[in-house]
């Protein structure tokens, strides 16, 4: 889960580190502002829906990040 959360955090910075609230505005099916935070921070590893969305979102590779989200899921 750590690599996970890690990939998030180096997506969420290559995109310019916008705001929890901007990314939730800009996701095409909308979510919480906390949503998106739980999907970038954890604790826990967040839903594939909601992980896809955000990392679209933030203009990231979807495949690349369902590999990892799979990943961290059978750890």
């Amino acid at each position: 889960m750590e690599r996970f959360f890690g990939a998030m955090a180096e997506l969420h910075a290559a995109a310019g580190e916008p705001p929890a609230a901007i990314v939730a505005r800009r996701a095409a099916g909308g979510m919480s502002t906390e949503t998106v935070l739980r999907v970038l921070r954890g604790p826990r590893l967040p839903r594939l829906p909601q992980t896809e969305l955000v990392v679209a979102t933030l203009g990231g590779n979807i495949d690349e990040f369902t590999n990892r989200w799979a990943a961290a899921r059978s750890t």
